[in-house]
C-alpha cells in the first residue's frame, strides 16, 4: 500500500510524505520507506527523514499482529538518517474514537534517534491512532474514512453548515463587515444544528475553536486573521462531509476549496500562501486523478498556476485561478 500523509499547520501545507507498507502471511504491517517533504512559507525547506528500503536498509516492522506487552521492535532503523525503536506497553485497550468506544487498542511507547520519547496508541481498523502527548503536541485521529462512515445520506444540518461556510467564506475574502458579520451570525447558527445530529468530539473541539477566533476576527475587523480562520473553518467542513460522502467527492470539493484560496491569498500579495496553495493543489490531484474523467483542462490551469507562482507573477496567478476553478467544477468521478 502507497500512503500520501499531508500535515497542515494553521491550515496550511506543512509536510508531505509517500508511505510505503505491505502487509506479511502473519498478519503484521511492515514498512519499506518514506519519501518526505518539508515546506516552509510554501516552498519546499527540506526532505529530512526520507529513506527507503535498500541493500543496507531492510524493511521494518510497524505493527504486530500479535502483540504482548514488553514486546520491543524498530520501525525505523536506517543508520544515521532515522530510528526508533517501539516497546508495547499495553494491549487490548479501550480508547475514545470519532465515533464511539474502540477496543483491541495497543499503547507503546517509542524512542526517537535524538533520545526523545513519546507514546503512540494503535487501534484496529485504525493503524496509528494517536502519537504523542496531551501535556505537549499531539496528533489524533479526529475521523477516518470509511472506518467511520455513516450509512445513507447526510442530515439536512449538514448541507445547511456547507452553505454558510461558503458564505463566510466569500464574506470574509471580500473584506464586507457587516456581510461578514451576518455570514458568522449564521455559520454559528448552522454548526450549532450539527452539533445536536452528532460528530466525533475531536472534530468538534476544533472546528468550535475555529469559530470563534473567526468571529472575534470579524468583530475586530482583522481580515489577515479571518481570512485564515475562514480557511480553517472550511476544511473542517469538508473532512466532516466524509462521514457520509465518498473520500473522491470530499477531495474534489478540497480541489475546489484551494482553488478558491488562491485569489484571497494574491489579494493580500502573499507570496508564500500562493505558492502553499499551489503545493496544496498538487497533493489533492495527486491523489484524485486517477479516479476521475476528462483530466486535460485540470492539467492545464495547475501547471499554468504552478508556473506563475513559481516565476511570483501574482496577478497571472489570480488569472489562471478562475481557470483552474472552473475545470474543477466541470470534473465527473469514474
Amino acid at each position: 500500500m502507497i500512503v500520501q500523509y499531508v500535515a497542515y499547520l494553521d491550515g496550511r501545507i506543512h509536510e508531505v510524505a509517500i508511505d510505503w507498507f505491505a502487509q506479511a502471511d502473519d498478519g503484521s504491517v511492515w514498512y519499506f520507506g518514506e519519501d518526505v517533504v518539508n515546506f516552509e512559507n510554501g516552498s519546499v525547506a527540506d526532505t529530512e527523514g526520507t529513506w527507503m528500503v535498500g541493500d543496507q536498509t531492510p524493511a521494518a516492522m510497524i505493527m504486530p499482529a500479535q502483540p504482548r506487552a514488553g514486546d520491543v521492535y524498530r520501525p525505523e532503523n536506517a543508520p544515521k538518517v532515522v530510528f526508533e525503536e517501539v516497546r508495547v506497553e499495553k494491549i487490548d485497550q479501550d480508547v475514545a474514537g470519532p465515533s464511539g468506544n474502540i477496543g483491541g487498542a495497543i499503547e507503546v511507547s517509542e524512542v526517537h534517534m535524538d533520545g526523545t520519547r513519546e507514546g503512540k496508541v494503535f487501534a484496529p481498523g485504525y493503524g496509528e491512532f494517536s502519537t504523542g502527548s496531551p501535556a505537549g503536541d499531539l496528533d489524533a485521529v479526529s475521523l477516518a474514512s470509511p472506518t467511520d462512515t455513516r450509512p445513507g445520506p447526510a442530515p439536512p444540518e449538514f448541507g445547511a453548515l456547507s452553505i454558510a461556510v461558503g458564505d463566510v467564506f466569500g464574506a470574509v475574502a471580500a473584506a464586507d463587515s457587516e456581510r461578514a458579520r451576518q455570514a458568522a451570525t449564521a455559520l454559528d447558527r448552522a454548526w450549532d444544528s450539527v452539533r445536536t445530529v452528532g460528530i466525533p468530539p475531536q472534530t468538534e473541539l476544533q472546528m468550535q475553536r475555529d469559530i470563534d477566533t473567526l468571529t472575534r476576527a470579524v468583530g475586530d475587523r482583522d481580515w489577515g486573521s479571518a481570512q485564515s480562520a475562514a480557511q480553517r473553518v472550511a476544511q473542517n467542513e469538508l473532512d466532516l462531509r466524509l462521514l457520509h460522502q465518498r473520500v473522491i467527492d470530499v477531495d474534489l470539493a478540497r480541489l475546489a476549496l484551494w482553488a478558491r484560496q488562491l485569489p484571497v491569498d494574491v489579494a493580500a500579495a502573499d507570496t508564500g500562501s500562493v505558492r502553499g496553495d499551489t503545493a496544496a493543489l498538487d497533493r489533492v490531484w495527486e491523489r484524485t486523478r486517477p479516479g476521475v474523467e476528462e483530466t486535460e483542462d485540470v492539467d492545464t490551469a495547475l501547471e499554468q498556476v504552478r508556473q506563475a507562482a513559481d516565476r511570483e507573477d501574482l496577478p497571472a496567478v489570480g488569472r489562471t485561478a478562475a481557470n483552474l476553478t472552473q475545470a474543477v467544477a466541470g470534473l465527473h468521478t469514474r
